[in-house]
């Protein structure tokens, strides 16, 4: 991989489902680029909207519990 790139995300699945759309439509190929979302711990559909995009993108979906925001800890998951 060239880039990953790294979502952040609390109960945001609309947001993230568009920024992942955006992914799609990159020109870079595919094998070039990893999406790695990290979750803080949503309680919406956010797992499942991720869970959708898995088979057109490189995308890892990594979740922690929710004890408050820790964004940086969601960001530093996705090392």
């Amino acid at each position: 991989m060239k880039i990953s790139v790294i979502i952040p995300t609390y109960n945001c699945s609309a947001l993230l489902a568009a920024s992942l759309r955006a992914l799609q439509r990159q020109t870079l190929p595919r094998a070039q680029f990893e999406v790695i979302v990290c979750d803080d711990g949503s309680s919406d559909d956010t797992a499942q909207v991720a869970a959708g995009f898995s088979g057109s993108l490189a995308l890892r979906y990594l979740w922690q519990a929710d004890q408050g925001f820790r964004a940086a800890t969601a960001r530093n998951l996705g090392e």
